[in-house]
């Protein structure tokens, strides 16, 4: 059992950037959303962790709207990992980015944020152990009270409603110019790669490592969004 990814070292990487924007809807506005909820929570100088941050998204999105805000973000992926920086640097973010390559456990022992932010993150980690792993580590790196923001594919895959909606996201990705071959790929790896979870099981790993009022802030299909506080 382990909190550790898949491998994104691959050709995969380079066409993250268009499919999840083509698979994920109003990817670029959740963004925005996360944002304008941490806004309301955090200092003006607020100190992120960047969970699996992958082609920076987070990091720009949140630099450019909320210039006192300074992040770390994380990714086992050195391919990703080189795609934020370069994004990070063309913003002008690089004094207020840290970037590791690594995983939450390569954290410094004892670093301390106002917030942290795992996006499309744990959907990735195929057993229960190794999600609940990661989200254990992360609280560690979180102050008492301050917030988490949580966004994933979760479904019953037991439930008669997955399958409407599991035909619903597929045929929203095909319109929106994936092959119908490439969209079937994907799914059945995610189907078989253990990246769905029933909605209470994800609300019973945040309570289990030590966030409470839990609020769902974004949903559509099978992927949703919830902001949570560390208690």
């Amino acid at each position: 059992m382990s909190d550790k990814m898949f491998d994104f070292n691959s050709g995969f990487v380079e066409a993250y950037d268009n499919f999840v924007r083509q698979s994920i809807f109003g990817y670029e506005q959740i963004f925005s959303m996360v944002t304008a909820l941490l806004k309301d929570r955090l200092p003006t100088d607020a100190n992120l962790l960047v969970g699996g941050c992958g082609t920076g998204m987070e990091l720009v999105t949140f630099g450019t709207k909320m210039p006192g805000w300074r992040m770390t973000g994380f990714d086992p992926s050195e391919q990703m990992m080189s795609i934020a920086k370069a994004k990070v640097e063309q913003h002008g973010l690089g004094e207020r980015v840290r970037l590791v390559h690594g995983y939450a456990t390569d954290l410094p022992e004892g670093e301390s944020y106002d917030a942290a932010t795992l996006m499309l993150v744990l959907h990735f980690i195929p057993d229960v152990a190794g999600k609940l792993s990661l989200l254990k580590t992360v609280s560690s790196h979180i102050k008492s009270g301050g917030s988490l923001v949580y966004l994933s594919h979760h479904g019953d895959t037991a439930d008669p409603d997955f399958k409407e909606m599991l035909n619903g996201w597929r045929d929203f990705i095909i319109h929106n110019g994936v092959s119908a071959k490439n969209v079937d790929n994907v799914l059945q790896t995610a189907l078989t790669g253990g990246q769905f979870s029933p909605e209470n099981m994800v609300l019973t790993l945040l309570e289990q490592a030590g966030f409470s009022d839990i609020k769902r802030f974004y949903n559509a299909f099978l992927t949703s969004g919830w902001i949570a506080r560390k208690a």
